[in-house]
C-alpha cells in the first residue's frame, strides 16, 4: 500500500508548483514526523518544487531543530557510553593490573553491560538518522535556491547573510551559512566571498573558507589567497587546501608568496598544495620556488592551453610536455578530461570537441594515459605513493562508476611503482572486490571488466613483478579466456626474460586462442619457431642462461625517480615526519603490546617507547606536546599541552619508561581526549595554537570505549575535526590492527598511514 505521504507527493506534483506553498507545507509537516527516507525526501522535494523563497524558512526551522536534537542526543550517547564503562570497570581494573580474569567474571560483566550496549546502539542509529535528515534538509535548501529566479534568489541569499550577521547563536550561524553554501549560483559565491571579509569569529571563518574551497571556483582564488594570511591557523589551512583543490595554475603564485612566513603544519599544507600543482619540490626554499616559477610559468601556461585545444596535434604536443616536465597540474587536467578528476565550478566537460576519426580519438586517449603515467612515475620518491593514492587509487576504491574504475585501472598501468602494481595484482588475482562503501561483492560482469583491464595494464609496468602476476592470470584456475589472452599479450609487451616461461606454459592451455597468442608472442620475442610446447620447453632449458630479449621498439617507459637524499625537517615517529610544533602522541599499551615486534627488535611496547623517546628528544625548543597511553582507559601525561623544554622532555621520557602494557583496547576515548586538548577550533580564547597534529598508534581492534564500530569512530572524528584541521598520522602495529580504521583516520585528515 502506498503511504498517504507519498500519495500527497504524487498529487502535488500534478499541480502548478508555484501555487502550492500551503499544500507543500502540509506535506513537509508530515515528512518531519516520518521515519522512512523516501517519505522525508518527498516532503523536502515538495517544498523545493514550489520555487518560493518562503519555503526556506520551513527547511531552516527543521534544520535548526535537528541540530538541537542532535545536541541533546549526544548527551545521552555519552551517558550510555559511560554506563558501559562503569559496568566493565571492575573487570578492567583487574586486567589493567595484570591480574587474571575468570571466564565467569567476564561473562557477568558483559551481561551487566549488554543492556547499555543495546541502548547505545539505538542512540547511535538515531543519531545517524538525524544527521542524514539534517543533510537532506540543507540539500533541499540548495535545490530550492537554485530553482528560484535570479532576482528573488539574490534577495533570499542576502536575507540569510543578514540574519547570519545578526544572530549570536553559533549553530544558527553555521546553519544559515550552510544554506547559502548549498546554492551553486554566482550570487551564493559572491555572498561567501563577502562573508570571508566580514566574519569576525574564527571558527565561523573556517567554515566560510571551507564552503568557498568546496566550490572549486577559479574566481575565488583571490579570496583563498587572502585567507593564507589570516590570523587564525585553521583558516590558513583551509585556504591552502582550497587552493590545492582548484585545478588552476593561478593558484601557484599566492602559495609561493606565503612560503617565506609559513612554518610548522601550515608550511606542510602550503608545500603539499604547491606540489599537487607543480609535481616538483624545492622543499621550503622559497627562493628556488620563485626562480622555478619565473623560468617555467610561460611554458606551463602554454602546455595547459595546448591540452585543452580543439586541435589534436596541439593536444598531443601538450601531453608530451606534461610528461616531460612532470607537470602534475597538467596530469590532473588530463584525468579530468577522462571524467576522473573533480572539475572546477565553471567547467562541465573538459573533453575537447574532437570530430575526427576514431584512430585520432584512440591516440589522444593513449597520449593522456602515457603523460599521466610519466608524471606520477617520476614524482619525488618521498611524495609519490601519497599522490598516486590521492589521485588514482583512492578514486578507484570509492567511485561508483564501473566505467570510471576501468579507466583508472588503465591509467595505473602507466604508473611504474610498486604501489600501483600491488593494486593491479589484487584486481587481477583472487582478491574480493566490493562495491565502494559496502561489503557487497561487485557484480561478476564488473569484476571481470576490471580484471581484463588490469591484465592489459600490467603490460605497461616494465617490471618482473608484473610478469609474475601475469603468469598467474595466464595459467591459473577459473580465469576467463579473454583475461588469459590479455595476459599473454601483456607478457609480450613487457618483453622481459621473465615472460618467456609463462608464455611456454600458456602453450599447454586447453583454449586454442590462448595457445595461438602465446605462440605468436614467443615467435615475436625470440625470432624462433619451435611449434609445440614441449619443443619450446626443451629450447628454454638449454638457452635460459644466455638468452636475452631483443629491444625491438617495445616501449620501456619512464623509470621511477630514486629516493632523494634524506631531508630531515622536523619530528619523526615510526618513519613519519612532520614539521608540526604542536603534537599529541597517542600509544597503545594493551596486553598484546607485550608480543614481539614484527622486525625482531624486542617487544612491540619497547619499540614504541624507543620511537617515542626519539621523537620527544627531537622536538623543536618552541614546540608544545603531550602524550596519551591507552588500554581499557587512557592516561594523559599532562592536563594541558606542555612546552618542549629540556626539563619537560626529561620528565616525559621518564614517565614513558614507567608505562606498563596490560589490559584491553580503547581507541575512541583517547582520540576524543586529544581533541579536547585542542580546545575551540584548535585555539584557546586568544586563538593561540594548541594542537595541530596527532600520532596515533594501535596494534588491535577496539573492544572498549564509548564507540567500538570503526565506521562510527571515523564519523565521530570527522565531525570533531571539521573546523579544527588536526592531522592524524596513524601507525598500525602487527597483523591484527584495524587497517580500514587506521588508514581511514589518516586519509580523512590528510595524514600518513604506515603498517609495521
Amino acid at each position: 500500500m502506498i503511504s498517504r505521504l507519498v500519495l500527497c507527493a504524487i498529487v502535488l506534483g500534478s499541480v502548478s508548483p508555484a501555487q502550492d506553498i500551503h499544500a507543500a507545507r502540509r506535506l513537509f509537516k508530515a515528512a518531519t514526523k516520518a521515519t522512512v527516507t523516501r517519505e522525508r525526501q518527498a516532503g523536502i522535494d515538495a517544498l523545493a518544487a514550489c520555487e518560493d523563497p518562503r519555503a526556506i524558512d520551513d527547511l531552516l526551522s527543521a534544520s535548526l531543530k535537528a541540530v538541537k536534537d542532535l545536541a541533546k542526543l549526544e548527551k545521552k550517547v555519552v551517558k550510555a557510553g559511560q554506563a558501559i564503562g562503569d559496568a566493565l570497570k571492575s573487570l578492567d581494573k583487574q586486567g589493567d593490573k595484570g591480574r587474571p580474569v575468570s571466564v565467569g567474571s567476564l561473562q557477568a560483566a558483559e551481561r551487566k553491560a549488554a543492556p547499555f550496549r543495546q541502548k547505545l546502539a539505538r542512540l547511535l542509529a538515531k543519531k545517524r538518522s538525524l544527521q542524514k535528515w539534517h543533510q537532506m534538509l540543507l540539500a533541499g535548501c540548495g535545490i530550492l535556491l537554485d530553482s528560484i529566479a535570479d532576482g528573488p534568489r539574490g534577495e533570499a541569499i542576502a536575507s540569510q547573510v543578514s540574519k547570519l550577521s545578526r544572530t549570536r547563536d553559533l549553530e544558527e550561524r553555521k546553519t544559515r551559512l550552510a544554506i547559502v553554501a548549498q546554492s551553486q549560483s554566482p550570487a551564493a559565491r559572491d555572498a561567501l566571498v563577502e562573508l570571508a571579509k566580514r566574519v569576525e569569529d574564527g571558527v565561523l571563518r573556517v567554515a566560510v573558507i571551507d564552503a568557498i574551497a568546496a566550490r572549486r571556483d577559479v574566481q575565488t582564488i583571490p579570496t583563498l589567497a587572502d585567507a593564507l594570511e589570516d590570523d587564525v591557523w585553521p583558516v590558513r589551512v583551509a585556504a591552502a587546501r582550497g587552493l590545492a583543490g582548484v585545478t588552476s595554475i593561478d593558484c601557484i603564485p599566492p602559495l609561493i608568496a606565503c612560503l617565506a612566513s609559513a612554518e610548522g603544519r601550515f608550511l606542510e599544507e602550503v608545500l603539499e598544495a604547491l606540489i599537487s600543482h607543480a609535481g616538483v619540490t624545492f622543499h621550503d626554499n622559497d627562493t628556488l620556488w620563485r626562480l622555478w616559477w619565473k623560468d617555467e610559468e610561460k611554458a606551463l601556461r602554454t602546455t595547459l592551453e595546448k591540452i585543452s585545444s580543439g586541435s589534436p596535434a596541439k593536444q598531443l604536443g601538450g601531453m608530451i610536455a606534461v610528461g616531460q616536465n612532470r607537470f602534475l597540474l597538467g596530469a590532473r587536467r588530463l584525468l579530468a578530461q577522462e571524467g576522473l578528476g573533480p572539475l572546477n565550478a565553471d567547467e562541465h566537460d573538459l573533453e575537447p570537441a574532437t570530430t575526427v576519426g576514431s584512430d585520432v580519438v584512440v591516440s589522444l586517449a593513449e597520449g593522456r594515459r602515457d603523460a599521466v603515467g610519466r608524471v606520477f612515475t617520476q614524482l619525488p620518491a618521498n611524495l609519490r605513493s601519497q599522490l598516486v593514492s590521492r589521485f588514482l587509487i583512492d578514486p578507484l576504491q570509492t567511485t561508483g562508476s564501473s566505467d570510471a574504475r576501468v579507466r583508472l585501472i588503465s591509467f595505473l598501468g602507466g604508473v611504474r611503482t610498486e604501489r600501483a602494481r600491488q593494486v593491479l595484482r589484487s584486481i587481477l588475482g583472487k582478491a574480493r572486490i566490493t562495491t565502494p562503501g559496502t561489503d557487497e561483492r561487485l557484480p561478476s560482469g564488473d569484476r571481470e571488466r576490471m580484471r581484463l583491464e588490469a591484465a592489459r595494464a600490467m603490460g605497461r609496468q616494465g617490471h618482473e613483478a608484473a610478469a609474475r602476476a601475469l603468469r598467474e592470470a595466464l595459467t591459473g584456475f577459473s580465469v576467463k579466456t579473454e583475461v588469459r589472452v590479455a595476459a599473454a599479450r601483456s607478457l609480450r609487451k613487457l618483453n622481459l626474460k621473465a615472460c618467456v616461461f609463462p608464455l611456454i606454459m600458456g602453450l599447454g592451455s586447453e583454449d586454442k586462442e590462448v595457445r595461438d597468442v602465446c605462440g605468436e608472442a614467443l615467435v615475436a620475442m625470440t625470432g624462433l619457431e619451435h611449434g609445440s610446447a614441449s619443443a619450446w620447453g626443451t629450447w628454454w632449458e638449454t638457452s635460459r642462461a644466455k638468452w636475452e630479449p631483443k629491444k625491438d621498439g617495445v616501449a620501456q617507459g619512464p623509470k621511477p625517480e630514486p629516493a632523494p637524499a634524506e631531508h630531515k625537517v622536523g619530528t619523526r615517529f615510526y618513519g613519519i615526519e612532520t614539521r608540526s610544533k604542536h603534537i599529541v602522541f597517542i600509544l597503545d599499551r594493551s596486553g598484546s603490546m607485550q608480543l614481539p615486534d614484527a622486525k625482531g627488535q624486542g617487544s612491540k611496547i619497547s619499540v614504541a617507547k624507543n620511537e617515542l623517546t626519539k621523537a620527544i628528544t627531537s622536538l623543536p625548543d618552541n614546540a608544545t606536546f603531550n602524550i596519551i597511553f591507552y588500554n581499557s582507559t587512557w592516561d594523559v601525561w599532562r592536563k594541558k599541552m606542555a612546552v618542549a623544554t629540556l626539563a619537560n622532555r626529561k620528565k616525559a621520557v621518564a614517565w614513558v619508561k614507567g608505562v606498563q602494557e596490560v589490559g584491553a583496547t580503547n581507541i575512541f576515548d583517547p582520540l576524543e581526549r586529544a581533541f579536547q586538548l585542542a580546545g575551540r577550533g584548535t585555539h584557546d580564547k586568544t586563538y593561540k595554537l594548541l594542537l595541530d597534529t596527532i600520532f596515533f598508534m594501535s596494534d588491535g581492534l577496539a573492544n572498549r570505549g564509548r564507540i567500538l564500530d570503526p565506521r562510527q569512530i571515523l564519523k565521530e572524528i570527522e565531525d570533531m575535526n571539521a573546523l579544527k584541521k588536526v592531522r592524524i598520522h596513524s601507525i598500525g602495529i602487527g597483523p591484527n590492527h584495524d587497517v580500514k580504521l587506521m588508514k581511514g583516520l589518516a586519509d580523512m585528515t590528510g595524514g600518513s598511514y604506515v603498517a609495521r
